[in-house]
């Protein structure tokens, strides 16, 4: 059975997760993840890294500027707290919510595939996550 994530707009452009990463559609985190949120690898979709990792400074105002693993850190921390107040059932696909300057961004966390069939976890801006209308083609 094919995997129904697959049909997400997000790879709509990139069928094999392998070819996203290599584009820099996604940005993997793996790394990051392993240390202490999620054993599946995991990646951040470049939409998603601009809107919540990529902090913008306001010179009208003090902004402690994050380093970018750091601020990876704390949107998993989240995304994986978020998860453990959910039923098992209800974890394949997330939307949650980080601080991003004085405002929130929302996310969306989805549990699909890597090329081999294996788990791997996604996030990106919840306009990525969506099923495409039937019959619409796409890129």
């Amino acid at each position: 059975m094919t995997d129904p994530s697959l049909s997400f707009t997000i790879f709509q452009r990139h069928p094999q997760r392998a070819q996203a990463l290599a584009s820099g559609d996604l940005i993997d985190v793996t790394a990051i993840a392993r240390e202490d949120t999620f054993a599946w690898p995991t990646a951040i979709t470049r939409r998603a890294c601009d809107a919540a990792i990529a902090l913008q400074r306001v010179e009208s105002e003090p902004v402690i500027v994050q380093d970018n693993a750091d601020r990876i850190r704390q949107l998993l921390r989240i995304a994986h707290d978020e998860i453990l107040k959910r039923s098992a059932l209800d974890r394949t696909r997330l939307e949650f919510t980080v601080p991003v300057e004085k405002r929130a961004t929302t996310l969306i966390l989805v549990s699909t595939t890597d090329n081999d069939g294996n788990p791997a976890l996604t996030i990106g801006v919840p306009e990525e996550f969506r099923l495409p209308d039937p019959g619409t083609e796409h890129p």
